[in-house]
């Protein structure tokens, strides 16, 4: 059909559809620019009008002409009978029903391309209200159904990923910040990671304040931060909210302007926790090597570990050979605590089963004080000290239980494997250390007794040797038969025997292991113990020109102790004497009963 009644054929037919000039040239630019296929039939199903696109069409498969489309039907044009009868029904239903069809079809093209198509008939009403044709257009929709798919397929990958990866993974967007309101993020997505990790739940869509995330401020200010600079983050955070630490790669997405974050975070909390175990022991071992006295110890074990645990108190016992009683040797407690220091029989505490267990070695973990049965029976006992859940670590020496380790909480308290453990490995270390640091304790004070043993005694010693001194020395000036020549022999001879009960006392290593001085008491008559001593020592006196004088009771006085020590004291009285006293001077003994 060339040039006719209803105008130019081709993208330039279909004139009598518009009545202004204007408004035809500019929809038929329109028209001849899309790609889709847009065309329209007259009341018979014969070509009126073909747009640019589907003029191409019709050339490239079919080897068509414009002037051969124009005028003709589907049957004309050579479309396949079944699709023919198709759009023919389809084209005679809207005029009839003066209603729109959406339809799709899948075509196979000459080079043997499967095509997918999606078109639409609608009806072109003329004055009267009748339907004078049918327009419509054609979409190619091959390379959209594959995007689609494409994308589809994509989104099942990333959703397989999405969900199945052990780490928690999250979309937010940093919240714009408005005056007067803390800042603040909204969760977009998370996986079910994300929600086992975090402790979170229904995250999806809300504020991060909203679910109870406000302790967790650095965490908000790190995601803005994210969004601001478009750069990355990878950082080990603790959140307060979950009681976990996480390790976490933050990362920008869509752009700054977004400010959208995505987040990768594993849980990493017991590796921390057995980190800050092996560096609380790392530190027990500075203080073992930096300490020696038993209290010291244990002080410093015992506020670091409850410091550490949280716990609010922490004892450390000996418990006796039957394993019946043990005896509290420290305690470290909260304020207000009663105290659970002194010796507590352990039946009195604990089930048979209980102690069975520690003398075997196990360590007893009771989560709640009320409801286990090794500790149920003694609730009133372990209420009044303010007991709630206790971890309870025994050390056995040479196969016998000797040592008790105890933490408590004043609450019910789920102990955590970490946490056990940790308490397990320091048991054995603190007893080893604690039972060294006693052995040295046991040896310091045996060399300070013997120290003071040795002190007294070389001072013991002196007080003799002056009056033998002085004796020797008138033994060779006055004649062997005479009153001093035999004074002068006996006191040598008490002098000599002082000090070889002296010596003896030397000897005495038992003596020296108890710090003990040994008596040897008898009934002994005060006044003659002091002149016998005081005419020993007189010749001190007389050397140094000192006057000597004794004022005996005027009757017996009679005492019961060691006439020997006795006479040292007495002789330490009178060689002080001797050295203090101004030349001309002199010294009274005086006795009184």
């Amino acid at each position: 059909m060339g040039e006719g009644e209803n105008g130019r054929v081709g993208a330039r037919g279909c004139g009598g559809l518009w009545e202004d000039r204007r408004q035809q040239t500019v929809v038929e630019a329109v028209l001849a620019s899309t790609k889709d296929f847009v065309y329209a039939f007259d009341r018979k199903g014969k070509y009126i009008y073909a747009n640019d696109a589907l003029l191409r069409r019709f050339e490239q498969y079919l080897g068509l002409k414009a002037e051969d489309v124009m005028g003709r039907d589907f049957y004309e044009l050579g479309y396949p009978r079944e699709l023919a009868d198709k759009y023919r029904d389809q084209i005679e239903g809207v005029i009839t029903a003066k209603e729109v069809v959406r339809d799709e079809e899948f075509v196979t093209v000459p080079t043997g391309e499967v095509r997918q198509y999606e078109y639409i008939f609608t009806p072109v009403f003329g004055e009267h209200g009748e339907v004078e044709a049918v327009a419509g257009i054609t979409r190619d929709v091959t390379e959209l159904r594959d995007t689609v798919a494409a994308l589809r397929e994509s989104e099942d990958l990333y959703r397989t990923l999405f969900e199945s990866v052990d780490q928690g993974v999250g979309l937010l967007e940093v919240l714009p910040e408005e005056e007067g309101q803390p800042l603040d993020i909204r969760w977009i997505e998370v996986n079910e990671a994300f929600e086992r990790a975090s402790g979170i739940s229904n995250a999806s869509g809300r504020r991060g304040r909203e679910i109870g995330t406000e302790g967790d401020e650095e965490w908000f200010e790190i995601h803005a931060e994210v969004a601001n600079s478009g750069e990355a983050r990878h950082f080990e955070k603790y959140a307060a909210h979950a009681d976990r630490w996480f390790d976490v790669h933050a990362v920008p997405v869509g752009g700054v302007e977004s400010r959208r974050v995505a987040v990768l975070f594993s849980d990493i909390t017991e590796r921390k926790r057995r980190a800050e175990n092996v560096a609380l022991l790392d530190g027990f071992n500075e203080i073992f090597s930096r300490l020696s006295d038993p209290d010291e110890i244990m002080d410093e074990v015992g506020w670091r570990l409850a410091e550490h645990l949280g716990a609010n108190r922490v004892t450390f016992s000996e418990v006796d050979d039957q394993a019946t009683e043990m005896q509290n040797i420290y305690e470290w407690a909260q304020a207000g605590l009663k105290s659970a220091a002194g010796r507590h029989r352990l039946s009195g505490l604990m089930s048979d089963r209980f102690i069975a267990e520690l003398n075997s070695g196990e360590a007893v973990v009771i989560d709640d004080i009320a409801t286990d049965e090794r500790t149920s029976p003694f609730l009133e006992a372990y209420r009044s000290f303010g007991v709630g859940s206790a971890v309870y670590v025994p050390h056995l020496s040479d196969g016998r239980w000797k040592f008790l380790l105890a933490i408590h909480h004043d609450h019910r308290h789920r102990w955590r494997d970490d946490e056990v453990d940790l308490v397990c490995e320091l048991t054995g270390r603190l007893w080893w250390r604690l039972e060294r640091a006693y052995a040295e304790e046991a040896l310091r004070k045996a060399n300070r007794r013997k120290d003071r043993f040795l002190a007294v005694l070389s001072h013991e010693l002196r007080n003799p040797l002056a009056p033998i001194e002085l004796s020797l020395a008138m033994l060779e000036q006055v004649p062997p038969d005479s009153d001093e020549h035999r004074h002068a022999r006996r006191v040598i001879g008490r002098q000599v025997k002082q000090m070889v009960r002296l010596v003896d006392d030397l000897l005495d290593v038992n003596r020296i292991d108890n710090d003990k001085i040994h008596l040897h008491r008898e009934s002994l008559d005060l006044n003659g113990l002091v002149e016998r001593t005081v005419e020993d020592h007189r010749p001190l006196f007389d050397e140094k020109g000192l006057n000597l004088s004794v004022r005996p009771a005027e009757e017996p006085v009679y005492v019961r102790g060691d006439a020997n020590r006795l006479a040292q004291v007495i002789g330490n009285l009178l060689q002080n004497a001797v050295k203090f006293t101004e030349p001309g001077g002199g010294a009274t003994v005086t006795v009184e009963s």
